[in-house]
């Protein structure tokens, strides 16, 4: 899991604001496992 720190900008939405971090999970998430799953299936195998 990748967090992200950040300030907390006064004009954007608190629901706008969690869509982009959720965003940004979804693709860290994806980018990370789609680095990492050879490690881990050689780890596994």
């Amino acid at each position: 899991m990748v967090y992200i720190v950040k300030e907390r900008s006064s004009w954007r939405s608190a629901s706008e604001e969690a869509a982009i971090l959720a965003r940004i999970d979804f693709v860290s998430n994806t980018f990370f496992n789609f680095l990492f799953w050879p490690v881990e299936a050689s780890i596994w195998l």
